[in-house]
C-alpha cells in the first residue's frame, strides 16, 4: 500500500514551516492514537519514516514549536513511547540511525515552552523512557561518542517546565538501572569521563526541588548499596577527579526536607559499604589534600532522630565497625594529625540507642575493639594522644550490649580486647597509662558470662576472666590487675576458678580457669597472687576441683588435672603448700593423690584458636607413680602437715 505523501511531507511554510501531518499527529494524545492505528493497518508506513524525519527540529519561524521534533513529542510519556516502539519494530534500522544531536537538540527561547529540554531528558526521566534510550544506545553504540561531559552536566534553566537545575548527570545517577546506562556510556566513550569534574558531580539541587533539595549526582553515586561502579569507573578513567574532590563536597549533608534521609552525605554513604570504604581509601591515596579537609565534625556528626532506626549513627560508627573501615580511619589519622587530638573519650564511649537494632548498645570503643585493625587504630590514638587513656573509664570498657539486643548480647569492649592479640596490647597500654583504671575493674566485670543470645562466633558461656586465663598475654594482664588493684583478689571466688571453656571448644571443652592457671608457667603466679591476697580463697577450693581429671574427649590432655601440674612444678608446689596451709581439710582428701601425682605427661594444647599454646616448665622431670601402704601414707601426711606448721587432725 502506497503511503500518502501528505502524511510525511514537510513542505509547510510560515508558522508551520518544516512540519508534517506526522509531526502534528505526534504532538497530541489523540494524534498518537491515530498513528498507532495507521501503523497497525499499514505496516509499510514505518519503513517510510527516517531518523532525520524524527529528529529534525522545526525552524525558529515556527514560533512556539520552534526546535521541537517528532522525537521530542514521542519521548515524554509511556503512551507516546508506544508509537516510537511501534516505529522501531516496523523499521529495525531506525533506532540505529538516531544521532546524539537529534537526542540533545533543544528548542530556542522563542519557543517559550520546554526550552532547553531535549528528547534525551524526557527519555531519562522515567523507567520506560530509559529502556527506550538503552535500546537506542545498544542499536547505535557510536551515538555515545557524540555525547559530551558538558551535555551531561547541562542543567535545566529556571523557566524550564521540568525541575530547574536537573541534568542528565543527575538523572543517570539516581538509580542503579540508570547508572547502568551511565556506565555503558563511560565504557563506550573514553573521553566522557575526562570531561566530568568534581563540581559537576557535587552540584546540590536547590530548594525548588522540594524533598529532593540538597541531593547531588555525587550523593546518588555514593549511595549505591551494591557497589559505586560509576564512581570507580570515573576515578579510573579520570585521574584528576580525585584531586577535585573536597572534604566539603563529600560531607555535604541533606537538609531537613529530606525527611528520614536528613543528615546523610556522600561521605556517610561511602562509609557504609565495603566497596565504598575501599573507594574512600583510594581517594585518600590519590589526593594530597583530601585527608586534611576531613574534620572531626564530619566524622562524628550523628544522624538526627528523623533518621528513625539509624538515628545516632555516624561516619565514625561505620568506619570503626569493619577492618577496611579502620584502615580508612588510620589513613585519615596518619595524614591529618589534627584529628588525633580531637577524638575524645566521650566520642569513643557514646552508646548507640536501642533504636539502632543490631548495633544497639555498641560504642566506637567496642567497635574498635572488635577487629585487629580496630585495635591498631585504638592503640595509635592512645599513643599519639597521651591524655586519652586517662579519660577512658572501666565502666565504658565493661559496658555490655543489652541482653534485649538482636545479637551480640553481653559483648563489651573489655571482652573483645581480651580475645585479640592486639587487644592485649591496648589493655596493657590503658592499664599502664591510667593507674586508676585497674581499680575500676571488678570481679563481676571479669566473671560475667555471655548469654546464648551473644550469637556471633559462638561466644556463649565465655567471660573476660576465662579468655584472659586462656592465653599467656591474658594471664599477664590478670597479674597486672591483681598487683595494681589488691582489692580485686578479694572479690574472686572459687566459683570463678571453676569456670570452664564451653562445649563449643571441642577437645578443650571443660578446661577450667583453675586448670588453665595451674598448668602454665604464666598462670601459676596469678594463682599464687590470688591466694596471697585473698586468704579465704584457699578454704573455698575443694579437693574435687584440684583433682578433677579431664575426660578422654580432651584428647592429648585427657587424665590431666590441676593437682598434677601443681605437684609436678617447683612453683606449683609452693602454691600447693599455700593451699594446704589455708585449707587443712584438703590434706585428708589429697594425701594419696599428692604422693602419686607426677608432672603432667603432655603439653597443654591451645584452648582457643587465637591463643598460643602454653608449655609446662621444661626442667621438671616426670616421676612414675608408686604404690604405698597405709602406714607410709599416714607418715607422708604427717610430714606435709609439719611442713605447713600444723598438727595432724584428731582421729575420728
Amino acid at each position: 500500500m502506497q503511503i500518502p505523501r501528505y502524511v510525511l511531507s514537510q513542505n509547510a511554510v510560515g508558522m508551520s514551516a518544516g512540519s508534517s501531518a506526522l509531526f502534528w499527529l505526534s504532538a497530541s494524545a489523540q494524534g498518537r492514537r491515530i498513528i498507532l492505528t495507521l501503523l497497525d493497518g499499514n505496516p509499510a508506513l514505518a519503513k517510510g519514516v527516517t531518523a532525520q524525519m524524527l529528529g529534525r527540529g522545526l525552524p525558529e519561524s515556527a514560533g512556539l514549536n520552534a526546535g521541537k521534533s517528532i522525537l521530542f513529542f514521542l519521548s515524554g510519556s509511556i503512551e507516546s513511547l508506544e508509537v516510537l516502539t511501534s516505529l522501531f519494530e516496523g523499521n529495525p534500522e531506525l533506532a540505529g540511525s538516531i544521532t546524539a544531536e537529534m537526542l540533545c537538540h533543544t528548542s530556542p527561547q522563542s519557543a517559550v515552552s520546554f526550552t532547553a529540554t531535549p528528547p534525551i531528558y524526557f527519555l531519562s526521566g522515567f523507567p520506560d523512557g530509559l529502556k527506550t534510550l538503552s535500546y537506542i544506545l545498544r542499536e547505535n553504540p557510536v551515538l555515545a561518542d557524540g555525547l559530551t561531559g558538558e551535555e551531561l552536566a547541562r542543567r535545566l534553566p529556571e523557566n524550564a517546565e521540568g525541575p530547574a537545575g536537573v541534568s542528565l548527570l543527575y538523572l543517570w545517577s539516581m538509580y542503579e538501572e540508570w547508572q547502568s546506562t551511565f556506565l555503558f556510556l563511560l565504557e563506550r566513550n573514553e573521553r566522557l569521563a575526562s570531561e566530568i569534574t568534581g563540581e559537576m558531580l557535587a552540584y546540590s539541587y536547590p530548594e525548588s526541588f522540594g524533598e529532593h533539595a540538597g541531593y547531588s549526582a555525587l550523593y546518588h553515586l555514593a549511595a549505591n548499596f551494591h557497589e559505586p561502579k560509576v564512581l570507580l569507573s570515573l576515578l579510573d578513567k579520570n585521574k584528576r577527579l580525585a584531586g577535585q574532590m573536597t572534604g566539603e563536597m563529600l560531607s555535604r549533608t541533606l537538609p531537613k526536607s529530606a525527611g528520614a534521609a536528613a543528615g546523610l552525605s556522600p561521605l556517610y554513604q561511602l562509609s557504609t559499604t565495603p566497596s565504598g570504604r575501599l573507594l574512600l581509601l583510594s581517594l585518600l591515596d590519590m589526593s594530597k589534600v583530601l585527608a586534611s579537609q576531613i574534620t572531626i565534625k564530619m566524622l562524628s556528626r550523628r544522624l538526627p532522630k528523623s533518621a528513625g532506626p539509624d538515628a545516632g549513627l555516624s561516619v565514625l560508627s561505620f568506619l570503626t565497625s569493619t577492618s577496611e573501615g579502620c584502615r580508612v580511619l588510620l589513613t585519615l589519622l596518619e595524614k591529618n594529625q589534627n584529628l588525633v587530638g580531637q577524638i575524645t573519650a566521650k566520642m569513643l564511649s557514646y552508646v548507640l540507642p536501642e533504636s539502632v537494632r543490631e548495633n544497639a548498645g555498641w560504642s566506637i570503643l567496642s567497635f574498635l575493639s572488635t577487629t585487629s585493625d580496630g585495635c591498631k587504630v585504638l592503640l595509635y590514638l592512645l599513643e599519639k594522644n597521651k591524655k586519652l587513656a586517662g579519660k577512658i573509664s572501666g565502666e565504658s570498657l565493661a559496658r555490655r550490649v543489652p541482653e534485649s539486643a538482636e545479637r551480640d548480647a553481653g559483648i563489651s569492649a573489655l571482652y573483645l580486647l581480651s580475645v585479640d592479640t592486639y587487644g592485649f596490647q591496648v589493655l596493657k597500654y590503658l592499664l599502664e597509662s591510667n593507674p586508676s583504671l585497674a581499680g575500676q575493674i571488678t570481679a563481676e566485670m571479669l566473671a560475667y558470662k555471655l548469654p546464648e543470645s551473644a550469637g556471633v562466633g559462638a561466644r556463649a558461656g565465655y567471660s573476660v576472666w576465662l579468655t584472659l586465663s586462656a592465653s599467656s598475654k591474658g594471664r599477664a594482664v590478670l597479674l597486672f590487675l591483681l598487683e595494681s588493684n589488691p582489692s580485686l583478689a578479694g572479690q574472686v571466688t572459687a566459683e570463678m576458678l571453676a569456670q570452664e571453656l564451653p562445649v563449643n571448644e571441642g577437645t578443650n571443652a571443660g578446661l577450667s580457669v583453675l586448670y588453665l592457671l595451674s598448668s602454665t608457667s604464666s598462670g601459676r603466679p596469678v594463682l599464687f597472687s590470688l591466694l596471697e591476697k585473698n586468704k579465704s580463697l584457699a578454704g573455698q577450693i575443694t579437693a574435687e576441683m584440684l583433682a578433677q581429671e579431664l575426660p578422654e574427649s580432651a584428647d592429648t590432655i585427657a587424665g590431666e588435672s590441676p593437682l598434677k601440674f601443681l605437684v609436678g612444678t617447683a612453683n606449683g608446689r609452693v602454691i600447693l603448700s599455700s593451699l594446704l596451709a589455708g585449707n587443712p581439710a584438703l590434706v585428708s582428701h589429697l594425701g594419696l593423690q599428692v604422693v602419686q601425682s607426677g608432672s603432667p605427661s603432655s603439653v597443654l594444647s591451645s584452648p582457643i584458636g587465637f591463643f598460643p599454646p602454653s608449655v609446662p616448665d621444661k626442667n621438671v622431670q616426670a616421676s612414675p607413680p608408686r604404690q604405698i601402704d597405709e602406714k607410709t601414707r599416714k607418715e607422708m601426711q604427717e610430714r606435709i602437715l609439719a611442713m605447713t606448721g600444723r598438727s595432724p587432725a584428731p582421729s575420728a
